[in-house]
């Protein structure tokens, strides 16, 4: 199932590689989002989300699309695809590999498929519900160590100072190490890779920022967890460690 839509995906992720690749390392057009200082778009994000949402939208003409930049169409059709053009464009405009694009398709609000691409490592990851998730064609799978001293994991913090602050103070005296990758669902996707054994962020992302890592995570044996604080609090790692890292902020 979702066999021809993954495949599209694909398609459509891959087509926008030659935008991605021609405005990577520059700051063309770079503009603030929301008056703020740390929110960033760039030119590039807003050409490959017209190309991708073209790209589906010909092949899928009822379905609806939701993107980051440029809005959303049909977004109360039974199917719907949710697009971020470029997650960690800071990252992307000063040159760094870890961003990408990513496409998830929902069924009634529930993801059933996504892909992401990491177009300057050339690492494509894909998930259908209910059939595990791949890197490059090949299964990956969460990290399985539950011994939070040992973790090494990733960060983020959506531009909220103190809620970083709070993260860090928690976290760094209990694991093993700490990193900042950046970018959400590239983060997210090395948790269901194994390369982090867990992700912790601030809760309730835009829909576009979670819908396709989620599912990877999820598909790859893992868990995402939510803890309902204020600021909220989200959790990916191996069931067992998830569940740690939940206590340890409860």
């Amino acid at each position: 199932m979702y066999e021809k839509q993954l495949k599209i995906a694909i398609a459509a992720v891959k087509a926008s590689e030659k935008t991605f690749r021609k405005y990577f390392g520059t700051k063309t057009k770079l503009q603030n989002k929301s008056g703020d200082f740390r929110n960033l778009v760039s030119l590039a994000d807003k050409t490959i989300e017209k190309e991708i949402r073209k790209y589906i939208l010909t092949k899928f003409p009822k379905h609806g699309f939701v993107g980051e930049e440029n809005g959303s169409v049909n977004r109360k059709a039974e199917f719907k695809w949710v697009l971020d053009p470029i997650d960690g464009t800071s990252n992307y405009i000063n040159g760094l590999s870890s961003c990408v694009i990513s496409l998830a398709l929902l069924k009634k609000e529930k993801t059933v498929l996504a892909v992401v691409y990491v177009p300057m490592l050339r690492e494509l990851y894909t998930a259908i519900l209910g059939q595990g998730a791949l890197c490059n064609g090949q299964p990956v799978r969460v990290s399985n160590k539950t011994d939070l001293h040992l973790g090494f994991g990733a960060l983020g913090w959506s531009r909220d100072i103190k809620f970083a602050v709070r993260l860090f103070s928690k976290l760094l005296p209990k694991v093993l190490s700490l990193r900042v990758a950046g970018s959400g669902t590239f983060t997210l996707c090395n948790v269901a890779k194994g390369n982090y054994d867990f992700f912790v962020g601030k809760g309730n992302p835009a829909i576009w920022d979670i819908v396709a890592g989620e599912l990877i995570v999820k598909e790859a044996g893992g868990a995402v967890v939510n803890l309902k604080k204020k600021p909220p609090i989200q959790i990916a790692a191996n069931k067992m460690l998830a569940a740690k890292i939940f206590k340890l902020f409860k």
